[in-house]
């Protein structure tokens, strides 16, 4: 029978702090990222910004059962090695993502906020023909 050992121990290694930062006010703040802290020598919180969550009890359950279930597919996919290397390389792209683009919580601001923007009116100035998208794709 497959054990997904290395799922569990990702799972732990993010559960216990996020569910401590419920318990320990002030916890969530020191852990998460915050452009201004690591460019001012607080580096360490590019990781540890994996271990808190910024969205409530719920949202918290929800993102660690979704960790133990994709993580248990994954690694019986793929291996544990395999997993684990493609479970780091999404925190690195995701951690340098919310850094360069200045996102710490709540709404979008800075670069984020723009990109957000732009988006927004790309959704309601361009019209888009599904029925033409579609034609030209199996055509």
């Amino acid at each position: 029978m497959f054990k997904p050992y290395t799922t569990a121990v990702v799972l732990v290694i993010t559960a216990v702090p996020s569910l401590l930062q419920f318990a320990i006010p002030g916890l969530e703040p020191a852990l998460m990222r915050d452009p201004a802290a690591i460019g001012g020598g607080e580096w360490w919180r590019l990781g540890t910004a994996l271990v808190v969550q910024d969205s409530g009890l719920l949202g918290t359950l929800f993102n660690l059962v979704c960790l133990a279930v994709l993580g248990y597919f994954a690694e019986r996919t793929f291996g544990p090695a395999r997993w684990l290397t493609l479970y780091a390389a999404g925190a690195v792209a995701g951690e340098a993502a919310g850094y360069l683009l200045g996102r710490v919580d709540g709404p979008p601001r800075g670069r984020a906020a723009e990109w957000h923007h732009r988006g927004m009116d790309l959704e309601r100035n361009v019209p888009f023909d599904v029925q033409a998208y579609e034609a030209r794709v199996t055509s």
